[in-house]
């Protein structure tokens, strides 16, 4: 048979494939369709009925095999599945669930589900709600809410919860008394939506309370008391204790505070105690997904097992054992960094590939892939939006499908030059198929990542045996622990060392990259149309390849033309702050508080991905507190100094920032008559009666005002029908001509 007749795939040998891409199918059906249970419910048993008729009534009677007829019905059938599975989570078809709740909250009972993450002005934990109380009793509820225990100094709140001594801890019941809110939805635009993360992990509510609103109704600690937990909290309340009492060893034995936080991080997934410098490091070297414990982490793990009890899988009576070291690995690690999400999802992973390979010599990677994906999103239907699942999936099949294609490419003449070789091809072939989304996700390239993944990897594995060492000899005395500690302070200062390096070299990063989703999607539609030309050369591979990379370079080319022609004017919603930006063509001015000026990080949340969306190359910073000049200017936008604040003139308009009070005997100069906008800042004002002089089109008031005032001045703006937008409650932008 000629190579070009043959089928590319032959789906009979990957059975599990096609339903889960059904589920997944169904997942997004369910969740952007918002359908609801009831007619999720009908579709699959609509497919349900039709798959036993046609085994039934057309197997039986007519004799015929109907092949294409049953693949439909099965796909149907999981489709179903998938959004049946995604309408039961949404609290509309819960009736219980606390945002079906239309009564006022005035406290409520539950218990602490997760661990008590310490911040700078708070405390933050997860909790369970059991019970409410409305303005006439109790009821029974359910939701999970994100509660933010406020620190206060006068209480001394800073020791109301100490790692070593937890007055809180996870399982702890507790009263509070409060009225938990909705999350908010983005305030500013392209920003982070963390509202929708928060659903994505079951959480609708959160709570802002301070340390006198809090009962503790039944500490976990207390051995006293009879534990009401369920017996898998039991266990993820151990999990959770073992990984701070390890995290404790890694702080006592690592000497250096910087390593400290690397090994924490690799180990056990916890980033509290490493710095920007390092995270910006690792970022720009292409390397931060090694301080983010995931499949990596486990699939170093399970290489260290083949490669020490490897020979137990040759023989067929020991291989079971080797099965169980594995597993027993594999479960211990995600025991031991807190039953983590991310690494118990890989664990699952790597365990039915194993369980796959082991029981069954024909076993076909695809399909236990197929199978873990399937066993987690039946568990977790919103897992399929998780960022870390994406990646882990995604870098799993490009190592298995493209990394042996690679690989051919060149024959190594030895065992070492073979070992970087592989490393190679595997970095290659999991950043390949991974770079679409993570240009969607994170807007940046590291093009050394190849280069980091040679001292990284063989990096994470002495620094996980190192870690795991120091955690098994501390049970026996400090003397080898403190030793081992501080070697491994200085291999992780060595490695910091080289990716700081790495991070230094010209053009580490390629940065402000702008990818849609559906730029993103074209991306993968030519790769795959490109990978089947490769496997096998057909012309309409190469057409379709030709197409989907035309209609990318098109699509960037409408949104640069739309970009150049655009005229933008964004006020942000800051809290107790203020930013405007100004945009025309591919450049920007932003107008900031001094505070927001010199806050890089809080810019990189709310203001980088806008510029980026929008096609924003080159962005001018300006600090009002800081500008005094009668003329202050640069290519897009004046400011000049007024008695009130500053006159803006930008696009031919003219904006008024008020942000003084004005004496009495104080006049508007004749030039300040039709303002674009007026903008209220710093509460200069305290009726509209002192804007009658001025003819605006929108009144506009920052956070920096207080609330009663600003609500006020809204009502008299509505009744005197000008158009009065309150920043408060989301960002204000607009478009001109």
């Amino acid at each position: 048979m000629n190579p070009r007749d043959k089928p590319l795939f032959r789906w009979d040998s990957y059975p599990l494939v096609r339903p889960v891409l059904a589920l997944i199918i169904g997942i997004l059906i369910g969740e952007y369709s918002q359908i609801g249970l009831a007619f999720s419910l009908a579709v699959f048993a609509a497919f349900f009925v039709a798959y036993l008729g046609f085994y039934i009534f057309v197997k039986t009677n007519f004799k015929i095999r109907l092949s294409s007829l049953r693949l439909f019905i099965l796909i149907g059938l999981f489709v179903g599945i998938g959004m049946s599975l995604v309408s039961n989570v949404e609290p509309k078809e819960r009736p219980l669930h606390l945002k079906n709740n239309n009564k006022t909250v005035l406290a409520y009972q539950g218990k602490i589900i997760s661990e008590i993450q310490e911040r700078d002005k708070s405390y933050k934990f997860e909790f369970e709600i059991e019970k409410i109380r409305t303005e006439k009793t109790w009821q029974l509820a359910e939701g999970k809410i994100l509660v933010y225990l406020k620190k206060n100094e006068f209480l001394s709140d800073t020791n109301f919860i100490k790692l070593a001594n937890k007055t809180y801890n996870f399982g702890d019941d507790l009263l509070i008394k409060g009225s938990p809110i909705l999350t908010n939805p983005p305030e500013n635009p392209s920003s982070f939506d963390y509202q929708k993360y928060l659903k994505y992990h079951y959480i609708w509510h959160q709570d802002f309370i301070n340390s006198y609103d809090v009962v503790l109704i039944n500490n976990q600690n207390n051995s006293e008391i009879q534990s009401n937990l369920s017996l898998l909290q039991k266990f993820r309340k151990k999990a959770i204790d073992f990984r701070m009492y390890s995290d404790s060893i890694l702080r006592k034995m690592i000497p250096s505070k910087q390593s400290y936080g690397v090994a924490s991080a690799l180990f056990l997934g916890i980033r509290d105690g490493i710095d920007n410098e390092v995270k910006n490091a690792y970022r720009s070297a292409g390397a931060t997904h090694v301080l983010a414990v995931s499949g990596l982490h486990v699939g170093i793990l399970s290489w260290l097992m083949a490669f020490i009890f490897g020979f137990l899988r040759k023989n067929k009576h020991t291989k079971y054992l080797y099965l169980s070291l594995l597993l027993s690995v594999l479960f211990g690690y995600a025991f031991l960094t807190g039953l983590s999400p991310s690494v118990l999802r890989a664990s699952v992973m790597f365990a039915i590939i194993q369980i796959g390979q082991t029981f069954s010599k024909r076993a076909n990677i695809y399909n236990n892939l197929a199978f873990s994906a399937f066993i987690l999103l039946v568990l977790s239907p919103y897992m399929i939006f998780e960022v870390g699942f994406q990646l882990s999936y995604l870098a799993v099949l490009g190592i298995v499908l493209i990394q042996p294609k690679i690989a051919k490419i060149y024959k190594p003449p030895n065992k070492f030059i073979k070992y970087f070789w592989e490393l190679l091809t595997v970095s290659i072939a999991a950043q390949l198929i991974t770079f679409p989304i993570c240009l969607y996700y994170f807007h940046q390239f590291p093009t050394y990542f190849w280069l980091s993944g040679f001292v990284v990897i063989p990096a994470a594995v002495v620094i996980l045996c190192g870690a795991i060492a120091i955690i098994l000899f501390s049970f026996f005395g400090t003397m080898i622990s403190c030793f081992l500690g501080v070697a491994l302070s200085y291999i992780i200062e060595f490695v910091n060392y080289l990716i700081f390096g790495i991070e230094k070299l010209p053009f580490s990063v390629l940065s402000t990259i702008r990818l849609s989703f559906p730029e993103s999607m074209i991306l993968y539609a030519f790769m795959i149309g490109l990978f089947c030309f490769f496997v096998l050369p057909r012309r309409i591979f190469f057409y379709f390849s030709l197409l989907c990379s035309l209609l990318f370079f098109g699509v960037n080319l409408y949104k640069n033309l739309e970009a150049e022609n655009q005229k933008r004017l964004v006020f942000y919603q800051i809290r107790k702050g203020f930013a405007l930006s100004l945009q025309e063509g591919r450049r920007s001015s932003t107008l900031l508080d001094s505070a927001n000026f010199y806050n890089k990080e809080a810019q990189s949340y709310w203001l980088t991905g806008d510029l980026l969306s929008n096609g924003k190359t080159q962005n001018n910073l300006l600090n009002l507190d800081s500008i005094y000049t009668e003329n202050s200017k640069n290519e897009i936008v004046q400011i000049r100094d007024w008695n009130g604040g500053k006159i803006i003139l930008w696009n031919n308009k003219t904006i008024l920032l008020w942000n003084k009070k004005l004496d009495k005997e104080t006049k508007f100069l004749p030039k300040l008559d039709n303002i674009e906008i007026v903008w209220i800042s710093n509460n200069p004002i305290y009726t509209l009666a002192e804007l009658k002089n001025i003819k605006m089109k929108h009144l506009i008031f920052d956070d920096t005002n207080y609330n009663s005032r600003v609500k006020l001045l809204a009502n008299e703006a509505k009744v005197n029908k000008i158009s009065a937008i309150i920043l408060k409650n989301g960002a204000f932008q607009k478009e001109y001509k």
